[in-house]
């Protein structure tokens, strides 16, 4: 009776499934042999599309503007949400500077100048 290991790989349901199935890492034409081992007839170009397609696909569940890993909701109040995107949008040096000029401002009006 032939154990797990002897038996032949079923083959998935469709090529997407396939290729989505292996590893991003693993090369394209590996990908085409291993699928060829099964019957399946699939092309290196056709692997490419398929990951490039699945990438297009988890940045748009993502949302807009947002980086991988970060979640839905930032942590602080909706103005230190809104201070920390202005910063982003002006850039990290201009809002460095803007920060040190907003200092000697309130420094001025506590000291009664």
């Amino acid at each position: 009776m032939p154990t797990a290991q002897e038996k032949p790989a079923k083959a998935p349901k469709s090529k997407t499934a396939f290729v989505m199935s292996l590893s991003e890492d693993l090369p394209a034409k590996e990908v085409v042999d291993r699928a060829k081992k099964l019957g399946m007839e699939i092309s290196d170009k056709y692997v490419y599309v398929v990951r490039s397609n699945a990438r297009k696909k988890s940045k748009k569940r993502r949302g807009p503007g947002r980086p991988p890993g970060s979640t839905s909701t930032a942590s602080g109040t909706p103005g230190e949400r809104e201070f920390r995107r202005l910063a982003l949008d002006l850039g990290v040096k201009k809002a460095e500077q803007l920060m040190a000029d907003l200092k000697k401002f309130a420094a001025e009006i506590v000291a009664g100048k």
